[in-house]
């Protein structure tokens, strides 16, 4: 089955990214459903974006929180579209009196957040009288445990010094004192980069503001591939009751298409409804 591709560039590795299909789009939102569940969530996350690119769980797991969310985004963009409109309209008994709306939609377009995050790599290197500290972001692992930003290497002039985890707290201890005074700052403003970024619902007037925690990047994750599962079941059940659809060719569709589907077959029922009336 051809699926749609486009490759993503983090530091000197390439990732080519695959529309998903819609089962396994339904597999995603079971896992969102735990998120509480943090290992669970996070290792069942890192196991939907090995199958839906050409990296591996090895490689997934060195990525930051925000290359997680820039891959995710790309995810959802190829297999969703770009515009953050969460869920479909559920018509219940096919009845158009007991339709149920759950559309909310953002003043952005998910690649333009993406291009917001992809520039936050910009800002993580420091330089201090010829030496440079290389930040990053955390993997979901470290955020999970509370923290922000690490210090990932240091250049003296051309010579790069990188720190495994254990050393990374002795390295901030024994930087030099004119080091130690900017960096602090120098972190915070690195972390105000990444709540600058927010997304506006049009409906209420309600602003978010992004937040370097777990707790948000779950939320997030869980507002870009927003969508009700058992409505899905329903409306899956409706396609193959109704329109006689075979459900495997749903199930391997892509979401975007198997919910235009659905789309369609809600606005049928509308019809014939009125027609009845």
């Amino acid at each position: 089955m051809f699926r749609v591709t486009n490759t993503l560039k983090f530091n000197n590795n390439t990732v080519d990214v695959y529309e998903v299909t819609f089962d396994s789009y339904k597999s995603l939102l079971k896992v969102l459903f735990r998120a509480g569940q943090q290992e669970f969530f996070i290792k069942n996350i890192y196991k939907f974006i090995q199958t839906s690119t050409n990296a591996s769980y090895e490689f997934i797991e060195t990525l930051s929180c925000v290359d997680v969310l820039i891959i995710l985004i790309e995810i959802r963009c190829l297999s969703l579209g770009a515009n953050l409109i969460l869920n479909i309209k559920n018509t219940t008994d096919n009845t158009v009196d007991n339709a149920e709306s759950t559309h909310t939609t953002y003043n952005r377009n998910l690649y333009i957040i993406q291009t917001l995050l992809i520039g936050l790599s910009q800002h993580l290197a420091k330089e201090i009288n010829h030496t440079t500290i290389h930040l990053r972001y955390p993997s979901l692992h470290e955020i999970k445990d509370g923290a922000y930003v690490y210090i990932d290497s240091v250049s003296i002039q051309d010579n790069v010094l990188n720190f495994n985890t254990n050393e990374k707290q002795s390295l901030y201890e024994n930087l030099p004192l004119h080091l130690i005074k900017v960096l602090p700052q120098y972190i915070h403003d690195i972390i105000v980069l990444f709540e600058d970024i927010s997304i506006v619902d049009i409906e209420n007037g309600t602003k978010i503001n992004f937040t370097l925690t777990y707790d948000f990047i779950c939320y997030f994750i869980k507002l870009i591939f927003g969508d009700n599962l058992m409505i899905l079941h329903e409306n899956l059940f409706k396609l193959s009751q109704f329109a006689g659809v075979d459900l495997n060719y749903i199930n391997n569709c892509s979401p975007g298409e198997a919910l235009l589907y659905m789309k369609i077959l809600d606005a049928a029922i509308r019809e014939k409804n009125k027609a009845q009336n």
